[in-house]
């Protein structure tokens, strides 16, 4: 039998390495260390279960990086599993020591002494067993002492950027539920029954309470010290926060048509216009219809970009809801005059291929809109003190 010979091969460069081996996604934690009252701590994505019995991992540290020398002098250490609302604290944590990394940061104190990240998804507070020494880097085998897990998602490492893991069922969930908040379904300050909106919404329990997790994250429920959520009252910050997407997403769609839009689409934003305000000059003003209308007239322009992921982003915003939760049946429309003018200059922006007068105009409607919907809350908070019903439940 004749052998070949073998051709070299070349081993990759540092570069190449790093490129490659950031395709394997990680999650992100931080270890931490006390040795003598010192606090360390430094991100790492290298990091692995070793083995169920017992409980051991494996973490891998650069032999010149500070925490490394802490746990070598204190033979124990901490892990905290970052949640995806944790990129500020990975990246933090991953800077040299030239600050001091805990400040701000609240730290508990674990069982056995090691300083946790009150937050984290999840801690583990391990004993080294064994150390190994492998190029620039030590790997220190640890028996799991203490483990304790909250509910949420997890932060993601990829490609040397932080992230979050996307689930399909973990969107819907999501998606179902913001839904079902921003357009009111629950009752302010009544606490959310899990097992019978998992139920309702034919959603598995453990996805549901991901989807609320992150919904807390963004402020639009509120968990309790019991570890269960209600809905808060509506804040000015989420209703800034929706109109300037709003507003953002209309730029786009109107940059995107160069401010030219088919007749027939024009034609569309006249008649929703004038619908608009026909509904919002009336005695009393169906709130409801109103912002139907309004949904409809945003829709359109919307529209205009032709990018069908465009409008479904758009109508992810939910901003109806919203603002159907900030306004209540009772509200006049003391702003109709405004609004109208609003509309009127950026149809007629449109028509004449203004693009910048497009965006100006809509950008003072959506300024108009934040101030109403200020204005609303403080009237809220008011009943809110003479009356025992909030205006959610009476909407109800």
């Amino acid at each position: 039998m004749t052998t070949l010979p073998r051709t070299p091969i070349t081993p990759p460069t540092d570069a190449e390495f790093r490129n490659v081996i950031g395709h394997f996604a990680s999650g992100v934690a931080v270890v931490t260390a006390e040795p003598d009252g010192e606090r360390a701590g430094a991100t790492v994505s290298a990091i692995s279960s070793l083995s169920l019995d017992p409980p051991m991992v494996v973490v891998c540290l650069h032999n010149r990086a500070s925490i490394c020398a802490a746990i070598k002098a204190e033979s124990s250490f901490a892990v905290n599993i970052l949640s995806e609302a944790q990129g500020d604290l990975a990246e933090r944590f991953a800077r040299p020591a030239s600050t001091d990394k805990f400040e701000g940061v609240q730290i508990s104190s674990g069982p056995l002494g090691l300083p946790l990240i009150t937050d984290a998804l999840a801690h583990l507070e391990c004993e080294v067993e064994e150390e190994a020494i492998g190029g620039t880097h030590t790997a220190f085998l640890a028996r799991v002492i203490t483990a304790t897990a909250s509910e949420g998602a997890p932060l993601a490492y990829f490609r040397g950027t932080f992230g979050r893991l996307s689930m399909p069922e973990d969107e819907l969930a999501y998606d179902v539920l913001r839904e079902q908040i921003l357009n009111a379904r629950f009752l302010r300050g009544a606490e959310l029954d899990v097992a019978e909106l998992a139920g309702g919404l034919d959603i598995p329990p453990l996805v549901l309470r991901h989807a609320l997790a992150r919904l807390s994250t963004e402020g639009l429920i509120a968990r309790l010290s019991t570890g269960g959520y209600v809905l808060p009252p509506l804040n000015p910050r989420l209703i800034d926060d929706v109109l300037d997407a709003r507003c953002a997403i209309e730029f786009g769609a109107v940059m995107a048509c160069g401010g030219r839009p088919q007749p027939d689409a024009l034609a569309r934003l006249q008649e929703t216009s004038d619908q608009i305000t026909r509904v919002s000059h009336e005695e009393v003003v169906d709130t409801y219809l109103a912002l139907e209308l309004e949904k409809a007239f945003h829709e359109e322009i919307v529209r205009l970009s032709g990018a069908p992921s465009m409008l479904l982003t758009y109508r992810r915003l939910t901003v109806p809801g919203v603002l159907a939760r900030a306004w209540g049946p009772s509200y006049r429309g003391r702003d109709a005059k405004q609004l109208d003018a609003c509309r009127h200059e950026i149809v007629r922006a449109l028509d004449d291929a203004n693009s910048s007068l497009a965006c100006e105009m809509i950008a003072k409607h959506r300024d108009i809109l934040k101030q109403a919907s200020r204005d609303e809350l403080r009237k809220l908070e008011t009943e809110s003190i003479q009356h025992p019903a909030t205006r959610d439940e009476d909407a109800s």
